[in-house]
C-alpha cells in the first residue's frame, strides 16, 4: 500500500518499536591537547550569599591557566572513555590545582577512574579506583544527593589547606593529615571504613559516618576511634591545626609519654561528644566530654564533662611533685581563650592519692581555677589530712 511504501523510503518504524543501543564507535581522538583555556561562570540567584569568603564561590567562577593533556579519548556508544595525563588550573579565590590524572571510562550510570592522582599547593590525593554511580546524567545537578562514591584513599597528605577553598568555614586552618582507607556514600551521606589518620605525633583508625556535608558547620559525624596513639605535644598540634588561635599549654604534661584512646566521637565540630579510654606508662582515665566552639573564631573553646582516673601517675603528668598515683572523679568545665584559660570543677573526689608512700582518701573539693589562683572549698577526711 502507498502507507507501506512511505515507511520504505523515511525508513519510519513502529511506536512500539524500540530503538536498539548502539555499540558503533562515534570517535577516536589519539592525543587531546588543550594550553591557556578560560572558563567563567556568574549566576544571578538569589542565594548566592550562602557562600562565605575565602573560598570558591561556585556563583562567581573564573577558571585560568586550564592545561590538559590526555590520550586515547573515544566514545563508542553511549560509553566515553580517556587518558588525562595531566589537568591544571587556577581560579581566582587563589586555589591552584597543580595536576589532575588518571584514566576514566564514563557512560550507563557509571564512571570510573582508575589511578587517580589530585595534587594542589597544599594535599597531595591518589585514589587506586574511584567509582562514581547515578541514575542518569540528569543526577549530576543533584551531586550532593544523587551521585554515590566509592573509592579507596591510598598513601594520600591531606590538608585543610584544600578543604578551605571548598569549605569557607575551614579557610584558615592548618590541619594536615596522612590518610589511608575506605570510602563510600554520597556527599550528604558520607561513610568512611578502617581509615587510617596519622600527624605528627598523633595516628590511629576511624570508622564512622559523616552527614550533612557539604555545610560543614552543621554536619555531623558519628566516628568508632580506635588505637589512637599521640603525644601531648601531638594533640596540641592536631587541635590547633582546627583552631590556630587557641593555647591548651598541653605540650608542658606527660612529656616523653605515649597514650592511646580507643573510644566514640559524636556531634557537629562546634558541639561533639568524645567518650571512651586512655591507657599508657601514666595509667588509665575513662572520659565523656563535651567539645564546643573549636572551630569557631568569636568564641572561645569549651571542653567540659567527667573524668575517672584509675591510678593516674601525677607525678608523670606534671613531671615532678610529690603526688605518685591517684584515683579520682571529677566533673568541670576548661574555657580556653587565645590567652586565658578558666577552670571551673562542679566536683571533685579523690579515692586515692598516694604521696610519699602513703595512700590518702576522702578528698573532695569544688572551685574555680583562674591564671595561677584557686577560689573555692577543699574538704579531706583523712585522720592523716584533715581539715576544712
Amino acid at each position: 500500500s502507498s502507507s507501506n511504501n512511505l515507511k520504505r523510503i523515511f525508513r519510519l518504524k513502529k511506536r512500539t518499536e524500540e530503538k536498539e543501543k548502539s555499540d558503533k564507535e562515534v570517535f577516536s581522538i589519539s592525543k587531546v591537547r588543550i594550553r591557556n583555556m578560560a572558563f567563567l561562570m556568574e549566576n544571578f540567584r538569589k542565594d548566592q550569599s550562602k557562600f562565605g569568603e575565602g573560598g570558591i564561590n561556585w556563583f562567581d567562577m573564573e577558571v585560568r591557566d586550564i592545561n590538559i593533556s590526555g590520550r586515547k579519548l573515544r566514545m563508542k556508544g553511549p560509553v566515553m572513555s580517556g587518558l588525562c595525563d595531566s589537568l591544571s588550573f587556577r581560579e581566582k579565590s587563589g586555589y591552584v590545582c597543580r595536576r589532575i590524572s588518571g584514566e576514566a571510562t564514563v557512560g550507563n550510570g557509571k564512571t570510573s577512574i582508575t589511578s587517580l592522582h589530585i595534587a594542589d599547593n597544599w594535599s597531595d590525593i591518589y585514589f587506586p579506583e574511584f567509582v562514581m554511580t547515578y541514575e542518569n546524567t540528569a543526577s549530576w545537578s543533584e551531586f550532593v544527593t544523587a551521585v554515590r562514591m566509592t573509592g579507596h584513599i591510598d598513601r594520600s597528605h591531606v590538608s585543610l589547606g584544600t578543604i578551605g577553598y571548598f569549605a569557607p568555614s575551614l579557610a584558615g586552618k592548618t590541619m594536615e593529615a596522612d590518610l589511608d582507607g575506605d570510602v563510600d556514600g554520597f556527599v550528604s551521606r558520607l561513610s568512611l571504613k578502617g581509615l587510617n589518620i596519622a600527624t605528627p605525633g598523633l595516628s590511629g583508625k576511624i570508622s564512622g559516618t559523616v552527614n550533612g556535608l557539604p555545610d560543614v558547620e552543621d554536619m555531623i559525624i558519628s566516628a568508632d576511634i580506635r588505637n589512637l596513639g599521640f603525644t601531648s605535644a601531638g594533640l596540641e598540634d592536631f587541635i590547633c591545626g582546627w583552631a590556630p588561635s587557641t593555647n591548651l599549654g598541653m605540650s608542658r604534661f606527660c612529656e616523653g609519654e605515649n597514650l592511646t584512646f580507643n573510644g566514640k566521637l559524636n556531634g557537629r565540630l562546634n558541639d561533639f561528644r568524645v567518650a571512651g579510654n586512655i591507657g599508657g606508662g601514666i595509667g588509665s582515665a575513662s572520659t565523656d566530654l563535651n567539645i564546643r566552639n573549636l572551630i569557631r573564631k568569636d568564641r572561645p573553646m569549651d571542653i567540659g564533662g567527667r573524668i575517672i582516673t584509675d591510678d593516674l601517675n601525677i607525678r608523670k603528668v606534671l613531671g615532678s611533685g610529690p603526688v605518685d598515683e591517684c584515683s579520682l572523679r571529677t566533673s568541670a568545665t576548661a574555657r580556653i581563650g587565645k590567652d586565658t584559660t578558666e577552670l571551673s570543677i562542679d566536683s571533685l573526689f579523690v579515692d586515692r592519692l598516694n604521696m610519699n608512700d602513703y595512700d590518702y582518701s576522702g578528698i573532695v573539693a569544688a572551685g574555680k581555677f583562674s591564671g595561677n589562683t584557686f577560689d573555692g572549698r577543699i574538704v579531706c577526711s583523712d585522720p592523716n589530712l584533715n581539715f576544712l
